[in-house]
């Protein structure tokens, strides 16, 4: 699958990766990945991140982690939108119960 986020990295197919980059190159990419990783998939994580500490300064008991909120994809099977999104929506309920109207968000301490 490296081939394919670095092929899409760089805004080129495969076949032509594979035609244009040599082993030496290619090895580099992979330990840069390793340093700083690249993909949609770290978007994700951001946006996991961002939607878990609002729920934890908005909720009573703040145990939000920021994978609650990344869709997970298998290489096999691509998931069903709509059950995508009520898992979702499941597990923000799970955190939201107790959030309180009104309540201002709690200080990070």
């Amino acid at each position: 699958m490296f081939l394919f986020r670095l092929a899409k990295e760089l805004g080129m197919t495969v076949a032509r990766l594979q035609s244009e980059m040599g082993n030496d190159e290619l090895v580099e990419w992979m330990a840069y990945d390793r340093i700083d990783p690249f993909g949609d998939w770290r978007g994700d994580a951001q946006a996991g991140i961002i939607a878990s500490v609002v729920v934890n300064a908005l909720s009573k008991n703040g145990r939000a982690k920021p994978t609650d909120f990344v869709l997970k994809f298998s290489e096999t099977v691509a998931p069903d939108p709509q059950e995508a999104v009520s898992r979702i929506a499941r597990k923000l309920g799970m955190f939201t119960s107790d959030i309180v109207p009104g309540r201002p968000a709690r200080k990070p301490t």
